[in-house]
C-alpha cells in the first residue's frame, strides 16, 4: 500500500495562521520571525508546540495493539488505555509482550473507543 503524501501549506498560507490558534486542535503556530533571543524562545516554542502535538497522539495511540519489537516471537504489544462503560471508569496499563500460541487461535478483543465515552478531565 503507497504511503499518503500529505500537501505542504504554501507560504503565504503559513503568513497568514503564524501566531494564530488551529481551530481543529488548539495549537498555537509558532509566529514568523520568532528568533532565539525572543520570549519565549524560539527553541521553547517549538518544544511547547511538540508536547502539544505528542498529547494529541498520545490519546490516539490509547489501546493501539502493535507488533511486538520481535518480528520472530509470537507477540503483540498494547498501548495503555483509559474507557468508559456505563458509568464505570477502567483503564488497562498496557504490556509490551501478550503471548500469542502457535498453532492455535488467538483471541484479541478490541475496543472501539467511540463506543465507550471518555469524559474524564
Amino acid at each position: 500500500m503507497p504511503v499518503p503524501v500529505l500537501p505542504n501549506i504554501t507560504a503565504g498560507e503559513a503568513t497568514t495562521i503564524a501566531s494564530a490558534v488551529d481551530a481543529a486542535l488548539g495549537i498555537i503556530h509558532i509566529p514568523e520571525n520568532t528568533q532565539d533571543t525572543d520570549s519565549p524562545t524560539l527553541f521553547t516554542r517549538e518544544i511547547q508546540q511538540r508536547y502539544h502535538l505528542m498529547q494529541l497522539l498520545a490519546g490516539a495511540s490509547q489501546g493501539k495493539v502493535v507488533a511486538n519489537d520481535n518480528p520472530m516471537a509470537l507477540a503483540v504489544a498494547a498501548y495503555p488505555v483509559e474507557y468508559k462503560i456505563g458509568a464505570t471508569y477502567y483503564s488497562f496499563t498496557g504490556n509490551i509482550n501478550f503471548a500469542c500460541t502457535a498453532s492455535q487461535t488467538n483471541y484479541l478483543y478490541l475496543l472501539k473507543l467511540t463506543d465507550f465515552c471518555h469524559e474524564r478531565g
